[in-house]
């Protein structure tokens, strides 16, 4: 038998006349593969008139582990990690710098206060509702001391992850049809300001349940330091970068050079965050946030990074619907429903809540709540985060399993509910067409 390689194929075996081939493919193979089919995923949901959101994750789901296998499941789980990460810095950069004073100065109030009342509606309403289904599914009675220190903790934690709002599907969809109002630009600004907040819950949430599972004191301390040292520690991030960034970019003399320079910042910045490990989400908005409004020629800059917009979205979301594995919904759908009732309520009603005490318009007060029901990125990070942390039982599995499966449920439905929102305001056209050509 005679072996020699052959580029492409990992061997042909020559014996007895039989030639036998297996293809490997390269990594840049499954790259170009991916988006090919983003494109195509864009271009069959724009022909359908629906969110290019919906488009790119069902096109993930259809072509990943999930059904057709055509993406391997090690690539799609850490292969492609640095471009999923490119993807959310790129997104977390155009949110913060979203931001801009001077458009924002009339909105600042109404932004504040429905960005906390609707992060405590979807953490208290979503720990409630787990409250009382989990005993049911487990059969954990109110007495038990598992409802102590299994239970209670469990729903906390779900509870806080709850409050998080996808920034990339609603940037997506706000991009796509080209909306522009005093509603996208609350709900620009709440979605920047929602993450952050979400992490604070998060970090003193995680704490407080460390002490109910394993009563130890000890932890207080680090439950009133830890977060605070994490979230300053990523604004300084994002702050030296935008000051070094003012000064590299007077040096910029081509145009077509901003590109690599702007990039270059908000790479370093995420990268940064990941080695100290503090929020990469929080570091970047804070960047594009002081770039609009502090750092010269920022219009050159985001203009640059626009032309990356459209693939970098259909990648990130085709692989976002390729991580979704739609067993989830059978292991642990029960739970995956009451995590989707009890946040949708919780940011239906605290929205609408602080929209009242903020004294916002009727239009924001009516279509803010379903615009922000998109999540994904965060919340399952923080969700893998509090798994490997606390090292949950069995109760804590399931509920794991559930809110994943509620992402799944959630990442299909909510892309339509943002659109609607943002047509009933009248900022993107009634027909639903959007900018550009599909």
């Amino acid at each position: 038998m005679y072996t020699f390689p052959v580029y492409g194929f990992q061997h042909i075996h020559l014996q007895h006349a039989t030639v036998s081939m297996v293809f490997t493919a390269d990594p840049l193979f499954y790259t170009g593969l991916i988006l090919l089919a983003a494109y195509g995923g864009g271009r069959l949901a724009g022909m359908l008139n629906v969110p290019k959101v919906t488009g790119y994750l069902v096109t993930g789901i259809v072509i990943g582990p999930s059904l057709l296998h055509l993406l391997p499941h090690d690539l799609v789980s850490s292969g492609f990690k640095p471009v999923t990460e490119l993807g959310l810095a790129v997104i977390a950069f155009f949110i913060g710098g979203s931001l801009d004073l001077s458009k924002l100065k009339n909105l600042g109030r109404h932004i504040l206060i429905i960005t906390l009342t609707q992060a405590v509606g979807a953490f208290a309403l979503t720990t409630l509702v787990l409250l009382a289904v989990l005993p049911l599914l487990t059969g954990i009675g109110p007495s038990s001391p598992e409802m102590w220190n299994q239970v209670l903790p469990v729903a906390l934690i779900l509870g806080s992850i709850s409050a998080a709002t996808a920034p990339a599907a609603i940037l997506a969809i706000i991009h796509q049809y080209g909306a522009r109002g005093p509603l996208t630009s609350v709900l620009l600004g709440v979605v920047a300001l929602d993450d952050g907040l979400t992490l604070i819950f998060f970090s003193f949430t995680l704490q407080g349940c460390l002490v109910l599972i394993q009563g130890d004191s000890t932890s207080i301390a680090e439950l009133l330091v830890s977060p605070f040292q994490s979230i300053l520690t990523a604004l300084f991030l994002g702050t030296i970068m935008a000051a070094a960034l003012s000064r590299i970019i007077a040096l910029v003399e081509r145009s077509q050079a901003v590109l690599g320079v702007a990039l270059g910042a908000v790479l370093i910045t995420f990268g940064a965050a990941a080695s100290l490990q503090v929020p990469g989400l929080l570091a970047v908005m804070c960047l594009g946030f002081l770039t609009v409004n502090f750092v010269p020629r920022h219009d050159e800059i985001f203009t640059s990074l626009e032309g990356m917009e459209e693939p970098i979205f259909g990648v990130f979301f085709l692989l976002a619907g390729a991580h979704l594995d739609l067993g989830l919904l059978k292991i642990a759908g029960w739970v995956a429903l009451a995590i989707s009732i009890g946040r949708f309520l919780g940011k239906l009603l605290g929205s609408r809540a602080g929209a009242r005490l903020s004294s916002a318009s009727a239009t924001i007060r009516k279509n803010l709540g379903p615009a922000l029901l998109p999540t994904a990125g965060v919340t399952v990070g923080l969700a893998l985060e509090a798994e490997q942390v606390l090292g949950l039982t069995t109760i804590g599995e399931i509920a794991i399993s559930g809110i994943l499966g509620s992402v799944v449920l959630n990442e299909l439905i909510t892309p339509f509910a943002v659109r609607a929102a943002l047509t009933r305001a009248g900022e993107i056209p009634a027909d639903g067409s959007h900018r550009e050509d599909t």
